[in-house]
């Protein structure tokens, strides 16, 4: 069976857009994926785009399991903080969003602001999607990342099926790259990227 990566596309604006797009995002103590992000608007799916996780919105989690799509699991995420910045309606196309943040800085978009309980109420639940076997011991839709790292993008990969499904109800946000299922040669090449850039934090 063929599988892909789910990729997010690129964000407008650099830096501030992926900021916008998808917040921040890091592990509590006890496993769970917290996040802070601007609202209210929120990406249906989204593979964050410095993490390992792979994010859809409530009404996005119905449609997959509607689907046929066999494989999925469903963790909540913590929304730590939520704040106000409606920015869907600026121009994607200009070399710069219409508001910048505090300083320039693309963290200060979030981390400038204060948790709206509101806001974060009116989004709903967000869950990250995890897969519970790999690649070479399932025939579902939704497997682990063969190799899984940190550095190397989502720890879900989905099939040729899925992709499709996917493609049809998601494409403006998410792009997919075919990778190798076998875990020893994306370890390898795991390797290879890690020891040409020793400065690269994990």
């Amino acid at each position: 069976m063929t599988w892909y990566r789910l990729r997010q596309v690129e964000a407008p604006w650099g830096d501030h857009g992926r900021m916008l797009v998808s917040g921040m995002s890091r592990r509590g103590d006890d496993g769970v994926l917290e996040v802070e992000r601007a609202g209210p608007f929120v990406l249906p799916i989204d593979p964050l785009w410095l993490g390992d996780s792979l994010v859809v919105t409530n009404s996005f989690r119905r449609s997959i399991e509607s689907s046929r799509l066999k494989g999925a699991r469903f963790r909540e995420v913590r929304k730590v903080r939520v704040v106000l910045v409606d920015w869907s309606g600026w121009d994607r196309n200009a070399e710069q969003p219409d508001e910048l943040p505090p300083e320039g800085k693309p963290e200060n978009y979030i981390l400038g602001r204060e948790h709206d309980p509101a806001l974060a109420e009116q989004i709903g639940p967000l869950w990250e999607i995890y897969a519970e076997k790999a690649p070479g011991e399932t025939r579902a839709d939704f497997a682990q990342a063969p190799g899984f790292h940190q550095l190397s993008g989502s720890g879900v990969v989905v099939s040729d099926r899925a992709r499709k499904w996917l493609e049809t109800h998601a494409a403006e946000w998410i792009r997919t790259e075919r990778i190798d299922s076998k875990p020893g040669l994306h370890r390898r090449l795991l390797s290879r990227l890690l020891s040409s850039d020793p400065g690269r934090r994990h």
